[in-house]
């Protein structure tokens, strides 16, 4: 409700303005759909250990991002069969904990990221 929702605003407002209320697996938390916004500024600040090496070195940089893209497929499949989670959200895991849990993680979502990268870097070609 939104008298808890306030809160919880007034009490882990930090952990949304650093950018960071996605790695912190608590019920509690302020504006719960800013955990996309946390992922994109994360992605942002390590973006350039991939594109610096693109523009440097370019076989280098092809392999480093590459390699972060199988990498950001195969650290979810893990997670997935290690915590025993379905592949995607089903209705018998109480949604909340799958979201807290899972879904929202940037390791978990880095792959995209990394597509966008690689593809834009075919592009600069």
């Amino acid at each position: 409700n939104l008298e808890d929702d306030q809160a919880n605003c007034r009490k882990y407002w930090w952990r949304n303005l650093l950018y960071f209320n996605n790695l912190v697996t608590n019920p509690e938390s302020c504006y719960s759909e800013s955990w996309y916004l946390a992922n994109d500024m994360q992605f942002f600040v390590l973006s350039p250990v991939l594109i610096y090496p693109l523009w440097r070195f370019k076989l280098i940089g092809m392999g480093t991002t590459c390699l972060a893209a199988i990498a950001s497929m195969v650290v979810p499949a893990v997670l997935t069969h290690q915590m025993e989670l379905a592949p995607t959200m089903v209705y018998s895991m109480p949604l909340k904990d799958y979201f807290s849990v899972y879904y929202i993680k940037p390791w978990n979502r880095f792959g995209a990221y990394v597509v966008g990268i690689i593809l834009g870097y075919i592009l600069y070609l």
